[in-house]
């Protein structure tokens, strides 16, 4: 008789432990729902981030893609039909690609706020320098080439960053650019009006200074036959993109130095062509700077709330080795309630890490989770020790994900290698429990 209750007090106990295991299991996907939450909660934040970004930046300056200077001759073409036996003329555009040209750009950054939020915006002074050769233009009875209306276009893809005049100096020849390209070839950008010598045998040279206002990035679309770039600027934590890479560039605390050297084999278009034969506009080999901004809380969230699943379901691991070596019962309300603390410490992460920062904001939610929980389960525990190792544990996990979330190139070594370890003692610590006689 007593050897059937003690059975019938085993198969008892073996199927409460599988209904807890159980119950435990589905807590840890439940709470995966506020989770979710979370990181939805993440990403509507960071696209108020953007709106308020995009809203600077239309009022300053928006990210600036510069073209090479292009020189616009117009001409007149005579045709003639010879079943009517008439002539008649058309009007076209040659355009000629730069020779050679040189760009030193300098960049100062400044970081503008609307409401809690911080956005990158720069100053550039561009100095360029270059030559057109139209030499090789020769007219004739049928081709007459308009040079008294010649122009040089910049493309410019936010003219709008342009707060002060720009002078275009061609050789002896003065002349301000003017808002707009005046041809298709060109959506956006400026011109200046020139008069050229049609006796010219040698290149002409121009210059210009153009003080731009943008933000986020700058970018140069090449179309001369030979190009150099040079960039400096105060910002420490620049990005390189594009596809042409840098030929030299050096970053240190102050800010950076780089440069580019292009050859004709950098571009897609010729050296000349006529009306809307090709386009300026594509971006194919577009290259340059991109401030970044290393301190994205909204990316840092978002990476932190992907670890939620782990820190819960170690932590309830932890309750649960409590109740068999203890000898301890708790209830599936008591894990539920330690589970949702452990999710509204993503909630104060999001919200603290908009006004004090990512790694303060971290500081603070950990600590403040941790005295929650290590608090209400002082009650719980009964040997002090259980609770100090709950502790541990709990920090330990806390500072192993802020470990992962700054490493950026080694995060999946350093993951991988931590979940390896963590098993690991998982296993070491329960390798001598018999789990068919737990009672």
């Amino acid at each position: 008789m007593n050897s059937q209750n003690q059975s019938n007090r085993m198969k008892g106990f073996i199927h409460s432990l599988y209904f807890k295991i159980f119950i435990i299991l589905l807590l840890v996907l439940l709470l995966w729902i506020p989770t979710g939450i979370v990181r939805g909660l993440i990403w509507e934040r960071q696209s108020n981030f953007r709106q308020v970004n995009n809203e600077i930046a239309s009022s300053w300056g928006g990210e600036q893609l510069i073209g090479d200077p292009v020189l616009i001759i117009p001409y007149e073409k005579n045709n003639y039909d010879e079943v009517n036996d008439r002539y008649w003329k058309t009007e076209h555009k040659k355009y000629i690609t730069s020779k050679e040209v040189m760009i030193h750009a300098d960049i100062d950054h400044e970081i503008r706020r609307k409401s809690i939020y911080e956005t990158i915006l720069y100053k550039t002074a561009l100095e360029v320098s270059g030559s057109f050769d139209f030499s090789f233009l020769k007219g004739s009875d049928d081709v007459i080439y308009l040079y008294d209306q010649a122009r040089v276009v910049v493309p410019i893809s936010d003219p709008g960053g342009i707060k002060q005049s720009v002078r275009l100096s061609c050789d002896s020849s003065r002349s301000d650019f003017k808002p707009g390209s005046g041809t298709q070839s060109v959506k956006m950008g400026i011109h200046a009006d020139i008069q050229l010598d049609p006796k010219a045998d040698d290149p002409i040279d121009y210059s210009f200074r153009l003080e731009l206002r943008g933000f986020q990035s700058l970018r140069f679309n090449p179309s001369a036959a030979r190009s150099q770039v040079n960039v400096t600027g105060d910002w420490p934590h620049p990005g390189f993109v594009g596809k042409v890479l840098a030929d030299t560039r050096e970053i240190d605390q102050e800010g950076f130095r780089a440069s580019w050297s292009l050859s004709e084999f950098n571009r897609l278009v010729p050296d000349y062509w006529s009306d809307a034969e090709y386009s300026l506009g594509n971006q194919q080999y577009a290259y340059g700077i991109e401030l970044v901004n290393p301190v994205n809380q909204y990316q840092k969230n978002d990476r932190t709330a992907k670890y939620a699943l782990l820190i819960i379901g170690l932590t309830f691991l932890v309750f649960f080795f409590t109740e068999l070596i203890n000898n301890q019962k708790f209830h599936p309300i008591q894990y539920a309630l330690v589970g949702l603390s452990l999710t509204l410490f993503y909630y104060l992460l999001l919200s603290l890490s908009e006004h004090v920062g990512f790694n303060m904001a971290y500081l603070i939610a950990c600590l403040a989770t941790l005295i929650m929980i290590l608090g209400y389960c002082k009650v719980m525990f009964k040997e002090s020790r259980s609770l100090m190792v709950l502790g541990a544990i709990l920090a330990a996990l806390y500072t192993y994900v802020f470990v992962l979330i700054q490493l950026e190139y080694f995060a999946l070594l350093a993951g991988s290698i931590g979940l390896f370890v963590m098993l690991a003692l998982v296993m070491y610590l329960s390798r001598k429990i018999d789990w068919y006689n737990l009672h």
